[in-house]
């Protein structure tokens, strides 16, 4: 295998090559069991997590606890995003590699990437609120937002 310092390249950049990778799976470092594990269990997480949430508040007495549920999403959520990366650094240490070998070379060049991401944020963000806005009119037929059909009632 070519190093880093042969090659020119940052070693997070060979870790990721197709002939590193390829290298670990004919160790037997990389099954699909990882993958496979770490694709369902984010919905299954937030099943697991909305369920308990529900479970908690049916307890409570609370009316529609399933839709309750649904507005501690943004507690439950970051569990669910904390055991996603947990499962990704047992996988990652398990293969021989780190999280950030994942992603690939950083260069920052006075700003750049900051600003570029800016950019593709400032792209992408008002799609995500035309969704929300086209979602919310489909679900419940109008634009009433969720936290303000609780306060009327």
């Amino acid at each position: 295998m070519v190093t880093a310092r042969e090659s020119g390249l940052a070693p997070e950049a060979l870790s990721n090559s197709p002939a590193a990778i390829q290298e670990r799976v004919k160790s037997g470092r990389i099954s699909w069991a990882g993958p496979l594990l770490l694709v369902s269990a984010r919905s299954f997480l937030l099943m697991a997590a909305q369920g308990l949430v529900a479970l908690i508040l049916l307890a409570l007495h609370r009316p529609s606890p399933w839709r309750m549920a649904g507005d501690w999403w943004g507690v439950y959520g970051t569990l669910i995003d904390i055991g996603c990366l947990i499962g990704l650094c047992y996988f990652t240490h398990r293969e021989g590699i780190q999280i950030r070998d994942l992603l690939g070379p950083i260069r920052m060049c006075r700003g750049h990437d900051l600003l570029l991401g800016l950019g593709y944020y400032l792209l992408v963000f008002p799609f995500f609120l035309g969704g929300n806005y086209v979602a919310r009119i489909l679900l419940y037929g109008s634009n009433v937002s969720t936290l303000n059909s609780y306060l009327v009632r």
